[in-house]
């Protein structure tokens, strides 16, 4: 997304295949991951949840998180493909976190649209949501932001990249989740940065990787170089009437939710 622009399915598209069209003789072989961040976009469907809780009910964080994983790779997927003339694959990309790691004892992380204090102390109760006023603009959700351990379809990842298939992976820092009693559960967080991840991510910094900005004015950034190691290693993160009525009640972040700098893996 472009300083100015709503964030239409269009405009993302047009801005992804500027981005490709200039990195094009990177994409022609060899190895290469895409990943991205969600930040607008998981605010937008924050947002949509809020104004439509009244007839469907709001989801967990951690499925926004997968839904914009979908919603952003597949605009990707359909210019990139074309782009680099090779096959693309989305993988919906899950994050370890540890359910101890003191940030889900003091969330600080804002997400979703600002409240009035009302309406804030009242998602507070009704959903067991923490909520503070962020600089005095209103007040809003805040969710711990624990450090990632691992990425669980690391594997997968790999094999796709030695058939020669792009990858799009690890969008919005993954969907975080915690290990319990042989299962992975989705948990309500974000990742600490992708800086973190990034760093518990070593064999896709050897691999050909590219930081696809969800809002960067530069757009994308990327890296290139010998294929991944196959050893273990662990990884490193124009509105209706009705909405027009709420807007004072939750308004669309301006926040952390904004684009964040172009960031290389």
């Amino acid at each position: 997304m472009q300083p100015g622009e709503r964030g239409t399915a269009a405009e993302q598209r047009a801005n992804l295949a500027a981005t490709f069209r200039a990195i094009q003789p990177l994409l022609r072989d060899g190895p290469f991951v895409v990943t991205h961040g969600n930040g607008p976009q998981v605010g937008n469907e924050l947002l949509r949840q809020e104004l439509a809780s009244a007839e469907a009910p709001p989801l967990p964080l951690y499925i926004a998180v997968a839904q914009t994983q979908a919603e952003i790779g597949a605009l990707i997927a359909a210019e990139l493909e074309p782009a680099a003339g090779r096959p693309v694959a989305v993988v919906m990309t899950r994050v370890e976190v540890d359910e101890a790691d003191p940030a889900f004892q003091n969330p600080t992380k804002p997400v979703g649209p600002f409240y009035d204090a009302e309406r804030a102390r009242a998602l507070e109760e009704e959903r067991g949501w923490v909520v503070k006023e962020d600089a005095e603009r209103g007040w809003r959700r805040v969710v711990p932001s624990p450090r990632p351990l691992k990425v669980l379809e690391l594997d997968s990842i790999r094999i796709l990249l030695e058939r020669g298939i792009l990858v799009v992976a690890i969008g919005g820092g993954g969907v975080p989740v915690v290990s319990r009693d042989g299962r992975h559960d989705g948990i309500e967080s974000t990742k600490a940065s992708k800086r973190a991840t990034a760093a518990r991510w070593p064999s896709f910094a050897r691999a050909g990787t590219m930081k696809s900005s969800s809002g960067s004015r530069r757009g994308a950034c990327a890296q290139k170089s010998r294929p991944p190691s196959t050893s273990s290693s662990r990884p490193a993160g124009r509105r209706s009437s009705r909405a027009r009525k709420h807007s004072k009640r939750a308004r669309p972040e301006r926040g952390s939710s904004r684009p964040q700098p172009r960031e290389p893996l």
